[in-house]
């Protein structure tokens, strides 16, 4: 099959949908299909075309077009840049990864004859400025074949928003990059011993990641937990610097700088690394499409603690597979770390956690069905 895939957003910028776009277009790329990736970036040091094999990325840099309006150049001005780079290349399908690239593909697909299969990772949108009325235009696109759910959250939110049709993939992980063995070498950057006691929270710095509930919560624990420390891992991409600069402020009035520290600098990479590195992974957010960092710390060995919210009860349904807690609580995140400090709690955690990774959320599973699917919608169109 010859796939286009359209997403705002790539590698090296780190997310769940930048993570569902680069893992699944690679692993069809090395199944033998020609895929073609298409995204923007208007950083210099990016390169505008990437091939490898059958693997191809072309960053299209927009910028202010003269003689053009100002809303329909920030509307459909991307489609100059796809026509440009694609003017001549022919597809069987295309997979849009985000409600912009919905809007994009559509015209695409329209144009070139081909089926269009879409994948939103976008949560909360329903409330912002005409939030209901976005989706409700995105998800009732006549020209979309299929909605590709990454999590039965996320199918639960198509189908809400009117979406006629529907597939539920689970977001896989791919078990060999994240592993319980290998290197980890985090922990001795951060001049951690290995006696003592090392959470991880990745996540991007937004308010609903609800880093300031557990940065309140650790102050709580550590003063009973001494050797204790905590890595709050994630950049403002897609978030906000506003918020962040808040979790700093209340690190600093809480005296724990030297406990609580905030890594902004490492690449996806490096991240099973950084799993393996820590005793513990936790995740306060209110609500996840799914909580692919927590699969992939599952996936790494690293037992987990998560709010008992939407999204990632998908992940961790009930305690056998993780601790759970109120993330509107500060005793009840600062008991789920008291319940990680018990080593034999930890490894119990960890074992049912990479049995639940293999038998839920594998990765080879997840691109044979999307495979399988875009197979379908050509045999339809």
């Amino acid at each position: 099959m010859r796939i286009l895939f359209l997403t705002p957003n790539y590698f090296p910028t780190i997310g769940g949908a930048e993570a569902y776009a680069e893992d699944l277009t690679r692993a069809l790329a090395d199944r033998g299909h020609d895929v073609t990736v298409v995204t923007h970036s208007n950083d210099p040091l990016q390169p505008r075309l990437e091939a490898s094999g059958f693997h191809r990325v072309i960053r299209v840099e927009s910028g202010a077009r003269p003689h053009v309006a100002h809303w329909e150049d920030r509307i459909f001005g991307p489609l100059a840049d796809i026509y440009h780079v694609l003017a001549n290349d022919k597809f069987d399908i295309i997979h849009a990864n985000s409600h912009d690239t919905a809007l994009l593909g559509a015209c695409v697909s329209r144009e070139m004859g081909v089926p269009l299969l879409v994948t939103s990772h976008e949560i909360d949108r329903e409330f912002g400025a005409f939030g209901r009325g976005r989706g409700q235009v995105i998800f009732g696109l006549a020209q979309v074949d299929t909605f590709i759910a990454p999590s039965n959250y996320y199918a639960s939110l198509y189908r809400r928003m009117g979406a006629p049709s529907v597939r539920a993939i689970l977001h896989g992980v791919d078990r060999r990059r994240f592993t319980p063995e290998g290197s980890r070498h985090f922990r001795a950057k951060l001049g951690i011993l290995p006696d003592s006691l090392l959470f991880l929270c990745p996540a991007r710095f937004k308010e609903r990641k609800g880093q300031l509930a557990l940065v309140t919560a650790f102050t709580e624990y550590s003063k009973q937990f001494s050797n204790s420390y905590l890595v709050l891992c994630g950049s403002t991409s897609s978030g906000s610097l506003t918020y962040r600069r808040q979790v700093e402020d209340t690190i600093s009035r809480s005296g724990m700088s030297g406990r609580i520290f905030i890594c902004d600098n490492v690449e996806r990479s490096q991240m099973s690394d950084v799993y393996r590195s820590c005793d513990a992974v936790v995740q306060p957010s209110r609500v996840e499409g799914l909580g692919l960092a927590v699969l992939e710390a599952m996936a790494s060995g690293r037992p987990v603690a998560v709010a008992a919210a939407p999204g990632l009860d998908e992940v961790v349904p009930e305690a056998m597979y993780g601790e759970r807690f109120d993330v509107r609580s500060v005793s009840s995140i600062k008991a789920a770390l008291v319940a990680l400090s018990d080593t034999d709690r930890r490894q119990e955690l960890a074992d049912r956690a990479l049995g639940r990774v293999a038998a839920v959320f594998d990765f080879e599973r997840m691109v044979a069905e999307t495979e399988n699917l875009y197979e379908e919608a050509i045999e339809r169109d």
